[in-house]
């Protein structure tokens, strides 16, 4: 009896212990969560990199200007990498957040837009003045209250930044102060040491600034060792339906000899390369070649020749560089205009809607 007794407490604690198990078990939620679409991220503030330390480790928005006294359209919003490696901001997005509105698509990348290891791509108000080629351009006026968050292609938010009273989820910590007309919010340190603070607190890793916009073909900052110098020569305009030579100097300056370099120039989409140095690779948007060596103290100089199409516009000319020791360069900015001369009937019915000067009846 005693034994049957053993046996049957046993039994019951036995029971005990699996219905616990399998109360944990029910109270542990298996069901993943749900993807966040791209106006959700935009509310709820979804970031794509760990957000603590004083130094960013991911692209960062630098620096803001939002009007000038006398021209309240004088902006431009500036990025900086932190990092070594050169970013491609294809199918990024740069959403903007207007006082008492929702969120617009201020700028979309919809094809390859380099920014290089230690150094800033600019965004620039289309039309103004604002010191420096901007490597693209954007159309929406900037309000002197808003915010703006920066998503990766995958809609993640990388970064964001806010100015005055701004919106929520588009501030970090605390928005900016109010800077005086004309003077941009730039993130600190500035200068030579770049601008890659980032406490997660704009009021902290902002300072009003005299405007510096810098885009991706100025100096990295800091510099790098073993930086070489590389610049495109071309004519500022040409003849539509004509043939022009980019040149492409590349200067070793470093203090060392440079062995297996490899140099990249893009191509807009409208222009057809007729000739190109030796051993080139044509690929669809850019022209690619190799220099064997370059010793120290010298240069080396190659011609990309490109036939124009029948047609009118201008163009920047951003993201060529050369690559040697795994460090990248890139170029000033470049711009060319196709514009004058005279266009056959047939490309000119597309130009509807431009502005098109006929000489001669």
């Amino acid at each position: 009896m005693k034994r049957l007794s053993l046996s049957i407490l046993f039994a019951l604690l036995l029971l005990l212990l699996l219905a616990a198990c399998d109360d944990e078990q029910a109270d542990e939620d298996t069901t993943p969560p749900p993807v966040p679409t791209l106006a959700q991220r935009a509310t709820t503030g979804e970031a794509a990199a760990d957000e603590t330390g004083a130094t960013a480790t991911k692209l960062v928005i630098s620096e803001v200007l939002v009007g000038a006294p006398g021209n309240n359209n004088l902006e431009f919003i500036e990025l900086y990498n932190p990092t070594t490696q050169a970013v491609d901001l294809r199918g990024w997005t740069l959403l903007y957040q207007p006082p008492n509105q929702e969120p617009i698509e201020l700028f979309r990348w919809s094809r390859r837009a380099d920014i290089p290891g230690l150094g800033h791509y600019l965004l620039a108000r289309e039309g103004e003045p604002i010191g420096a080629l901007g490597d693209d351009f954007f159309t929406t006026g900037l309000f002197k209250r808003g915010g703006l968050q920066l998503l990766n292609r995958d809609g993640e938010v990388v970064d964001r930044v806010g100015w005055d009273e701004a919106e929520a989820d588009f501030f970090s910590g605390s928005p900016v102060a109010v800077a005086e007309d004309g003077q941009s919010y730039e993130r600190k340190p500035g200068g030579p040491g770049g601008n890659g603070q980032d406490t997660q607190d704009n009021a902290a890793d902002f300072s009003a600034a005299t405007p510096t916009p810098q885009n991706s073909g100025d100096t990295p900052a800091p510099l790098p060792e073993g930086f070489l110098e590389i610049s495109l020569t071309n004519p500022a305009t040409v003849t539509p339906g004509t043939e022009f030579a980019f040149t492409v100097t590349i200067s070793n300056e470093s203090g060392q000899d440079a062995t297996d370099l490899l140099v990249a120039v893009p191509i807009h989409a409208e222009f057809t390369v007729v000739d190109a140095p030796a051993g080139a690779d044509i690929k669809a948007d850019r022209v690619e070649y190799t220099i064997a060596e370059l010793a120290n103290g010298a240069s080396a100089s190659q011609t990309i020749t490109i036939a124009t199409p029948f047609t009118y516009f201008s163009t920047t000319l951003p993201g060529y560089y050369v690559e040697a020791n795994g460090l990248r360069s890139y170029g000033p900015v470049g711009q060319i205009a196709l514009e004058g001369g005279s266009l056959p009937i047939a490309s000119a019915r597309g130009l509807d809607g431009a502005t098109v000067t006929v000489e001669g009846v």
